[in-house]
């Protein structure tokens, strides 16, 4: 993460010095996001298919690589540096489609999915380093590319990817016995006897879903492939296996659709609507809406550190409580805009509103991501796990582009009462669907 954000500053700031347009920056990290798009259901196959731990290593190792060789060519292709930037980003995001699947399948590998609290304690604990990891390069990047340069930065990068590398190697990760878990004997999924006992039954793992009878299981079972199966032959019957599963899982579709509706809204508002707030509708400069990104980073990490003390008392039936505070901190961003105060004013009770729609947000994540942990298999969790980050990753710039027309046409106080009720109109819906999973309390 250090590493990774440390890269993307250093080139963001060497396209803006060389070129003076944030336009070509934003195209590079557009045309940037497409190969994650397409790579990440091959990522989740292959995560599902190889020692996870071995990946990982892999593709660290390579990605430190590829950005060694980017330094020493950088030198040596001043007139071509710009395609080489945006080769580099696109290179590094298809490695990264192939290595998200696998890290997010590794760790309910690793911790087992019996206990939803120590998933979610661990989820909050990523989080907060993940938090962290993006502040400190974000803050000190200024004055190291001041000081040492782009060369000098994507050095350090190197060393982040190798160092990576190797810590990984001590991650004891066995490999996931694909088809011997998908085409065990349909009797003993039914009945919960299992050849491994480390591993729940397909029935029982699924208490909010709808069960899985026998011709259910055997829409998503695959004679085992040989040796001589072509790539692509697999990789489609892989595909059929994690459809077929979602298909017999309404439950887990439901939370996907929740997923990506909530990524839709609050990224629309983060991403487009704080930027276009500070800077246009408030005509603060640049220099206000430095410090108020900054305030909003530090309290996300500071919200980090709450989730992580509470994480053992969040369930399943707390989640469409956290949607319906993230609504109701709309309001007061829309009666501050709707009435006739000072900017400042408006400016504060946006701030402070918008900080608590992300405190809200962070316990909706953390009560959902490990409860997406529970509901997958091991063998099958890349592959869904790589099509719910995909699903996510195409709705953020969906909505983008939804706010980018609502606030070139409307004022701000509709879209932010119209943000509000379409999220307490979501958590409405979901309501229902988070009630079946009363069993999480009484288990703990």
């Amino acid at each position: 993460m250090f590493g990774n954000t440390m890269l993307r500053f250093a080139m963001s700031m060497w396209v803006l010095d060389k070129t003076g347009s944030a336009t070509v920056f934003a195209t590079l990290l557009s045309v940037s996001i497409v190969p994650t798009i397409l790579l990440m259901p091959f990522g989740g196959v292959v995560a599902d298919r190889v020692n996870r731990r071995t990946m990982m290593v892999a593709l660290d190792a390579v990605s430190g690589s590829i950005v060694l060789v980017a330094t020493l060519a950088f030198g040596f292709m001043q007139a071509h540096t710009i395609v080489s930037i945006a080769m580099l980003l696109i290179t590094l995001s298809a490695l990264d489609a192939l290595e998200s699947p696998t890290v997010s399948a590794s760790i309910p590998q690793m911790l087992g999915r019996k206990d939803t609290v120590l998933l979610r304690r661990a989820q909050a604990i990523s989080s907060q380093v993940n938090s962290i990891m993006q502040i400190i390069p974000t803050f000190a990047g200024g004055a190291l590319y001041a000081l040492i340069g782009i060369r000098t930065m994507m050095a350090a990068t190197t060393v982040c990817f190798f160092v990576t590398a190797g810590l990984e190697c001590f991650i004891r990760l066995g490999t996931v016995h694909h088809h011997e878990a998908i085409n065990g004997n349909k009797n003993e999924l039914s009945s919960g006897k299992q050849t491994n006992p480390g591993r729940k039954s397909a029935t029982a793992m699924f208490p909010g879903a709808v069960g899985m009878n026998d011709s259910k299981l055997s829409k998503f079972q695959n004679t085992k492939p040989t040796v001589r199966h072509h790539i692509l032959k697999v990789f489609l019957a892989d595909t059929r296996d994690a459809a077929a599963f979602l298909r017999a899982n309404p439950t887990l579709l439901e939370l996907v659709a929740v997923t990506a509706a909530l990524n839709f809204f609050l990224n629309g508002v983060s991403s487009v609507g704080s930027p276009y707030i500070i800077r246009t509708a408030l005509r603060f400069g640049a220099d206000i809406y430095g410090y108020c990104d900054g305030i909003m980073s530090i309290v996300s990490l500071l919200d980090t550190l709450l989730t992580t003390a509470l994480a053992a008392k969040l369930f399943m039936r707390q989640m469409p409580a956290t949607i319906y505070a993230s609504a109701l901190c709309f309001a007061p961003i829309a009666v501050a805009f709707a009435l006739p105060v000072s900017r400042w004013a408006k400016l504060v009770t946006f701030i402070v509103a918008f900080c608590l729609v992300t405190l809200s947000t962070d316990f909706t994540n953390i009560i959902a991501t490990p409860t997406f942990m529970t509901l997958i298999p091991d063998e099958l969790m890349g592959k869904i796990g790589a099509f719910i980050s995909a699903a996510s990753l195409c709705a953020a710039p969906l909505g983008q582009m939804t706010y980018g027309l609502l606030f070139d046409r409307l004022a701000v106080a509709p879209i932010m009462v119209g943000t509000g009720v379409c999220l307490a109109i979501g958590a409405f819906i979901l309501t229902p669907m988070c009630k079946r999973f009363g069993h999480e309390e009484a288990a703990r």
